[in-house]
């Protein structure tokens, strides 16, 4: 006999089942959204009515750049006129989301495909269990991007782009973990550490290194001239990359740099800590009242100086007729810096994960495909940025046209070109996958059609016919209660190095 409330019980259980198809529909439509109309580059190329050149691609990844820090997304403190243009050109995304609070996993979700549990890289670099007396200890995970994910910028390599990154890197040092083991032709800034030390030449790094009594110094760039600003200095590398994969010295090295595309990755390592800017630039927002500021005057002009590198990035597409053949994308890693710029109305800032620490702007402009001035509402997410499958086109031997595993496409072979069946979309399967698949061969002896165990347990089990009947029938386990030390951290409460 069912009681009244048995019968309670099971409109709040219907409606939570309701409320979760509509989630996961939702972030169905909205990657498959991205994939289709955004965020394939190489894949758009197999369409027979697709242009025969490549797109250009640039990425601007934008560090603790803050949801409401932009003119374009509402703030009426910061002046950003020339990222304002850039979303009026292409489409701007109201609720994107980071991958992660902090920025290394969001940069290596970025350029894999991946999400940071899968890649197990979790935390920022060189972040560890510094303090014993912790109540909450990270869990193990790793300290750079392993040399056998494939990113983004060896797939469009492997298409025929030129790659390019410039700025901050932070997922791994030396001898294998740097920009230039991980398919991009050119390294300019990027290392090891998250922040600059300075904004200013000749850029100093000074950190004590948690548990060894050791400090590790560095400089951002080898070189430079006296008041020299780092945003400026990475712009102008920038501009130069992109004049010279234009080159002009004779008719033969013109055509061929023309024919082939080029992929800049632009991680700026404003606006993060140190807040330090130029001083004439500072002094226009010293001026305004403290009523009518969002953030500190420094971090105002940081967010300046990085919207003069986007104005001029875009003056010279522009300049050199590629502005109409160049997928501009803009984002940022994580939420604002909570002692720089205000997050409101958002909870919280950078390091937690209310919507302050992971909600981000984005915005996309793909000229001929994206929509110019369209405000999209849905939640896409930055890690499918780079969407895997695209790493396996090719062209194919006849045709010439993209394709992924088949010898030739669908079109000159009677046999249609499928994707191998029971394989992840990426390349190769993670360790974590790889041993939880031995673990449970070797617990159940599976050998052929041996019988599975008895009693498997969940967390060591595939998702096999097998084991999968048995599974549905086991009890649902308990939710388990996270707690974020950053975002339940005191006010004014410091990393040992800036994230």
């Amino acid at each position: 006999m069912r009681t009244h409330q048995d019968k309670t019980d099971k409109k709040i259980g219907d409606k939570k089942t309701k409320t979760m198809n509509l989630f996961f529909c939702r972030q169905s439509f909205c990657r498959s959204f991205l994939l289709t109309t955004l965020l394939a580059p190489l894949a758009m190329l197999q369409a027979e009515d697709a242009p025969k050149q490549k797109p250009n691609i640039i990425l601007f990844l934008i560090d603790d750049l803050g949801w409401r820090d932009l003119g374009c997304q509402g703030s009426t403190f910061y002046q950003t006129p020339h990222i304002d243009q850039l979303a009026a050109e292409g489409v701007r995304f109201t609720d994107a989301y980071a991958a992660c609070a902090v920025c290394s996993p969001t940069r290596a979700a970025v350029l894999t495909g991946k999400y940071p549990a899968r890649l197990l890289l979790t935390e920022w670099l060189p972040s560890g269990r510094w303090n014993p007396k912790a109540k909450l200890q990270s869990g193990r995970f790793l300290r750079g991007l392993p040399v056998e994910e494939h990113t983004l910028a060896e797939a469009l390599r492997d298409g025929g782009y030129r790659t390019a990154h410039i700025g901050k890197w932070h997922l791994g040092s030396e001898p294998f973990c740097l920009p230039e083991h991980h398919g991009f032709d050119l390294n300019i800034a990027g290392n090891a550490h998250g922040a600059p030390g300075s904004y200013f030449f000749p850029y100093p790094g000074d950190w004590l290194i948690p548990g060894s009594g050791q400090r590790a110094t560095w400089n951002v760039l080898p070189d430079g001239k006296e008041g020299e600003y780092l945003t400026d200095r990475l712009t102008d590398e920038a501009v130069k990359f992109i004049r010279d994969t234009q080159a002009t010295k004779n008719q033969e090295q013109r055509t061929r740099n023309k024919a082939q595309p080029f992929f800049l990755y632009f991680p700026h390592y404003g606006v993060h800590t140190p807040i330090q800017a130029k001083p004439e630039v500072t002094a226009k927002y010293e001026r305004i009242p403290e009523s009518q500021r969002q953030g500190k005057p420094e971090y105002a002009a940081m967010v300046e100086s990085i919207d003069d590198s986007v104005g001029r990035v875009m003056a010279t597409l522009k300049e050199l007729h590629l502005d109409e053949n160049t997928i501009v994308i803009f984002t940022s890693d994580n939420g604002g810096f909570y002692n720089a710029t205000s997050n409101a109305p958002l909870r919280a800032n950078k390091g937690a994960y209310y919507e302050g620490g992971i909600r981000v702007p984005l915005i996309i402009k793909w000229p001929g495909l994206a929509k110019p001035g369209l405000v999209v509402s849905e939640i896409p997410s930055p890690a499918p940025i780079f969407i895997r499958p695209a790493s396996r086109l090719r062209d194919c031997p006849r045709c010439q046209i993209s394709i992924r595993t088949a010898s030739i496409c669908g079109r000159c072979s009677p046999v249609k070109a499928s994707w191998p069946r029971g394989r992840s979309s990426g390349t190769t399967r993670t360790t974590t996958n790889i041993l939880r698949v031995s673990r449970a061969a070797s617990s159940a002896k599976v050998r052929g059609n041996s019988s599975r165990p008895s009693t498997p347990r969940a967390s060591n089990s595939t998702t096999s016919p097998t084991t999968s009947a048995k599974l549905r029938t086991s009890p649902a386990p308990k939710p388990r209660s996270w707690t974020n030390s950053a975002a339940n951290s005191k006010p004014g409460a410091k990393t040992s190095e800036p994230r």
